[in-house]
């Protein structure tokens, strides 16, 4: 498999999953990153079997130039068998014929291009780049940090260094949550990231799969408890979730706050660089009548760079009022593109999950 990675016969690509109800937010993403960020690299979309998604959906997105659409179970039979849902992602990664994948969950979309981040000082080291999820501390369950120290039990120095690894000890105030795999990059001809992923998948498949989901959210943890737990070097972009969407007020005039259920990510200078959560859609399964109230509200951003006085409550992040803004000209220029292409391009095809 390491050979194979290291004579793929495209060095780079995009690998995205999903299945029939993903349909429109995966056309959509391609068609974005074709026109908006003018990136003519390969896609793979990964689907569990005929049962994730039908025939019709296949062939339109296989009609696109350089894409193509795969069924993940041909690849591994047995341990895909009945697999849906977030459990697929490493597979794809696995599956695909590039040897650096960029992977990027149905619901992303971009501030700046993808192919930034391979020029990242996090990628660059260590061929690859994981992003923190928001920083929030649950009181009420503390099973990821549990699981990640049950599973490591002597960590790196890096891990070290992180609040959530402590989470449980001295610092009472980290969040127990860490990595969030909406967009995740990673170089599979470096044997160490390979094994990793092979782990993530593991960690993925019944009934491994059971743990994982039981003590974390779905798939994200797993990229970083495996390359932790094999000590494969890695890195955090620096800068923990924010939050896409609209200011609310608050009681203390020198914080902000801003609520939506749009995860937003920065790059490594402070930059806006992407979020998840249905893109530019209030429900990111609507599949026509792209107007109106299909649209989600964003005026402001609310950002976190470092993870201190973080509050967050029912998808709203409170902030000192220096890390709110409102959303530029420019930046809301690009979501009107956005909203164009459901608009203009997917508006009237037809296809139902």
């Amino acid at each position: 498999m390491h050979s194979a990675a290291e004579e793929a016969k495209e060095s780079v690509g995009l690998v995205l999953t999903g299945g029939s109800r993903h349909f429109y937010m995966l056309s959509h993403l391609i068609l974005s990153l074709r026109r908006e960020w003018n990136i003519s690299l390969p896609v793979e979309v990964f689907y569990a079997g005929p049962g994730d998604m039908n025939e019709e959906m296949v062939a339109s997105l296989n009609t696109i130039p350089g894409v193509k659409a795969l069924d993940l179970t041909k690849f591994f039979p047995e341990r895909t068998k009945g697999m849906g849902g977030w459990s697929v992602k490493p597979y794809a990664m696995l599956a695909s014929s590039f040897q650096t994948v960029l992977f990027v969950d149905a619901d992303v979309l971009f501030f700046q291009s993808p192919l930034l981040a391979l020029e990242s000082s996090a990628y660059r080291e260590t061929g690859l780049l994981f992003f923190q999820d928001r920083f929030y501390r649950d009181e009420t369950s503390q099973n990821t940090p549990k699981l990640f120290n049950r599973m490591n039990r002597h960590v790196s120095n890096y891990a070290k260094s992180m609040r959530f690894t402590n989470a449980l000890t001295w610092d009472l105030t980290a969040g127990t949550y860490k990595m969030d795999s909406g967009f995740v990059v990673m170089d599979k001809g470096r044997l160490g990231n390979l094994f990793a992923l092979l782990l993530t998948a593991k960690m993925n498949t019944w009934p491994e799969v059971e743990t994982l989901h039981a003590e974390t959210y779905g798939d994200k943890e797993s990229f970083f408890f495996a390359t932790e737990a094999l000590r494969t070097p890695y890195k955090f972009n620096p800068g923990y979730g924010g939050a896409l969407g609209h200011e609310e007020p608050t009681e203390n005039p020198d914080f902000g706050r801003v609520c939506g259920i749009y995860l937003l990510q920065l790059d490594e200078n402070e930059n806006l660089f992407w979020w998840n959560g249905g893109g530019v859609l209030v429900d990111r399964y609507r599949t026509s009548n792209f107007s109106g109230e299909a649209w989600a509200r964003f005026s402001q951003v609310g950002l976190d760079v470092d993870g201190l006085g973080t509050i967050w409550k029912d998808f709203c992040i409170v902030r000192p009022k220096n890390n709110v803004r409102n959303l530029t000209d420019t930046e809301q220029a690009l979501l009107e593109r956005y909203r164009d292409i459901f608009r203009k391009d997917l508006e009237g095809l037809g296809l139902k999950p």
